[in-house]
């Protein structure tokens, strides 16, 4: 009998808890808005394959809340002038779905950069122009149980020149 009294004070106790706020299992969430920027080491680029040019992808978050958001679901591509695509040489994706390790949280009114792929990993020419464009276009997976943003992201195009 007191067994049982006891095991009901404690789910009541607990209910109380999570019904206050108290125990919470996320603490942030993943509605709100989203801004992203793209930006690159260098505006000029040279032809000298040895100096490192990487583009960075800036996510910002600014709502008053946490946002969590997928690391591995934005891409950049880069077009000539013309809108033509530029080939790459860069690595086939994994086919691993993302899990909830791969989930980054920003802050309110705070931002997170990534360094993304070198300039090089395009077959660019010199004496051209080019931009680029970067994308975040998380999917909902079965694999990914806390919340996270979902939507699509476009950055504004970025110019960049090769010398």
């Amino acid at each position: 009998m007191i067994w049982k009294v006891t095991s009901s004070l404690f789910i009541i106790i607990i209910l109380i808890i999570t019904g206050t706020g108290c125990l919470e299992i996320n603490q942030w969430s993943g509605k709100g808005d989203l801004l992203i920027d793209l930006s690159i080491e260098n505006v000029t680029v040279t032809m000298d394959r040895n100096i490192t040019n990487r583009f960075i992808l800036t996510f910002t978050n600014p709502n008053d809340h946490a946002l969590g958001i997928l690391r591995i679901n934005y891409w950049i591509s880069i077009f000539d002038e013309n809108g033509s695509g530029i080939k790459n040489d860069l690595p086939i994706p994994s086919t691993l779905g993302p899990t909830n390790r791969d989930i980054i949280v920003i802050e309110p009114g705070k931002n997170i950069s990534f360094f993304g792929h070198n300039v090089w990993d395009w077959f660019i020419k010199s004496g051209k122009i080019y931009y680029a464009i970067a994308k975040y276009n998380p999917s909902a997976d079965a694999m990914v149980t806390k919340p996270y943003w979902r939507g699509e992201l476009t950055s504004e195009k970025l110019y960049f020149s090769v010398e």
